[in-house]
């Protein structure tokens, strides 16, 4: 069933209000999520499975922070064959000091590097940040997933600057 108010599928929106910040998730199923008024925060690829590279990209509007994953299939020449957006996750962050770590190299789960986590953290002058929320990329299931921060760090992209 489409939507009609725009040109995606919504088929859950879960809403939770913390102290620090007020989290709207809206999961997805569908190959075009609204873009307009937001500014390109950047991406990373986050590995294959099943002969298809997935990827993220970073969208920001104000204090609301848009993710969206995407697959790609390669043809053998290494060119791109065909591209689709998969799932939207919305974030409101009401703190500015806090930001997103996310993509390979990046996130560890007790010490184990795992490029399917997106954190929330705190600046802090360590190489290794603690996550005050943290989500996984279910590539499977084509979604994100709430998960407890406990042991999940985001590496500090400034560190020993």
């Amino acid at each position: 069933m489409r939507n009609p108010k725009g040109p995606h599928l919504t088929s859950k929106i879960v809403v939770s209000s913390l102290t620090s910040f007020a989290v709207v998730v809206s999961l997805c199923g569908a190959e075009r999520f609204p873009r307009e008024g937001f500014t390109n925060a950047g991406g990373s690829g986050i590995g294959k499975l099943d002969g298809k590279d997935f990827s993220i990209t970073h969208l920001i509007r104000y204090n609301l922070h848009r993710f969206i994953l995407w697959s790609s299939i390669q043809t053998t020449d290494g060119y791109l064959s065909k591209m689709k957006e998969l799932a939207m996750f919305d974030i409101l962050v009401e703190d500015t000091s806090q930001y997103f770590v996310f993509g390979e190299g990046m996130c560890k789960r007790n010490g184990v590097f795992d490029p399917e986590i997106i954190c929330l953290v705190r600046p802090s002058s360590d190489e290794f940040q603690p996550a005050v929320k943290a989500w996984r990329i279910n590539r499977r299931l084509k979604r994100f997933e709430p998960i407890s921060p406990k042991g999940v760090e985001g590496k500090n992209e400034g560190y020993g600057a």
